[in-house]
């Protein structure tokens, strides 16, 4: 693990993932950059039980948000959980 990237996640945890593609060559791996979700600057002053409730956890939110912020997302954009984190 290396200290994250960007703003919102200075001195979180990132990691780079290789994905092996369906075959040796190397034209069908991808590399995913993965990052701790972190609590969004509203969510700190902003208390409503519906939304809190409706993200899983704060990397469910981030990609939402994101999706909804961005016309051309990353189709890859997503989110996991790693040890409950």
């Amino acid at each position: 693990a290396k200290t994250g990237f960007g703003i919102g996640s200075a001195g979180l945890p990132s990691y780079t993932v290789l994905i092996e593609g369906f075959n040796q060559a190397l034209d069908n791996d991808v590399v995913l950059s993965m990052k701790q979700g972190n609590v969004a600057a509203p969510g700190r002053v902003v208390d409503d039980r519906e939304v809190h409730e409706y993200f899983t956890h704060h990397g469910h939110r981030t990609a939402v948000s994101q999706r909804a912020l961005q016309a051309h997302a990353d189709p890859l954009l997503g989110y996991t959980d790693i040890d409950d984190v």
